[in-house]
């Protein structure tokens, strides 16, 4: 029979594999993509003709963060380009706005 003291150290260890593997995203960079620009084309309808080239990243608490990166200005911050923020497990974006 396994003591009890054994039981505890197992369940420990199975808690922190959970919590060191981390979330992963459902949705491929190019799906998250793809529904940001639908929603950022619908609150901004300017942004269409500007054919912009937007890159998205992951973040740890499960969303998508969806920018216009400026690869010729590295370090630019803002510039009035739309963004937006996409959840993951459902993908809502639940915020669109120009980069300040």
């Amino acid at each position: 029979m396994v003591s009890a003291p054994r039981w505890i150290f197992v369940l420990l260890c199975l808690c922190l594999a959970a919590a060191v593997a981390g979330a992963k995203p459902r949705m491929s960079k190019r799906e998250v993509i793809a529904v940001a620009e639908r929603a950022i084309a619908a609150k901004f309808p300017w942004s269409v003709g500007k054919h912009y080239h937007y890159d998205a990243f992951y973040q740890s608490d499960g969303t998508w963060g969806v920018y216009v990166p400026h690869p010729d200005k590295p370090g630019m911050v803002g510039g009035g380009d739309p963004n937006a923020e996409v959840r993951d497990r459902d993908a809502k974006v639940f915020k669109i706005y120009l980069a300040k």
